[in-house]
């Protein structure tokens, strides 16, 4: 009886150890995935915004002759944008240069570029169709 109760006080001890070990294993965070969209209105305007909703994003007002199109709050998290050019995923921010370009001319200029508002409060800029991972 002695024998069967280490047995299962060992075995119960193990199985503990097992759970809790699976139970405080932690968890990445997960990646948020983003897209610069576009939209027509019942009356024929042009409008954007982020899908899906992110607190504090806005899109570009109808007329603005700005080329961007929507606008993330800067926040602590690494950005990478793809904006179906071929280029695949780059920071935000940075842009790739053809090195055939004898003019160096950034390809992705602006993409996921920081502005800064009158009030101080700072975006990152996208054209539309754009998907943005925050993470």
């Amino acid at each position: 009886m002695k024998k069967l109760h280490k047995l299962l006080m060992t075995t119960t001890a193990i199985v503990s150890i097992f759970v809790w070990n699976i139970h405080s294993t932690p968890v990445a965070a997960k990646q948020k995935s983003y897209k610069c969209e576009s939209y027509k209105t019942i009356n024929g305007q042009w409008r954007y915004r982020i899908s899906p909703e992110l607190q504090g994003s806005f899109g570009k007002a109808p007329n603005s002759p700005s080329l961007m199109s929507c606008f993330i709050p800067v926040s602590n998290k690494k950005c990478r944008y793809n904006h179906n050019t071929g280029d695949g995923w780059l920071e935000c921010g940075k842009c790739k240069k053809s090195p055939s370009d004898p003019f160096n001319f950034c390809l992705g200029e602006g993409y996921g570029e920081i502005i800064e508002v009158p009030n101080g409060s700072r975006y990152r800029a996208f054209m539309t169709e754009t998907s943005i991972v925050l993470d």
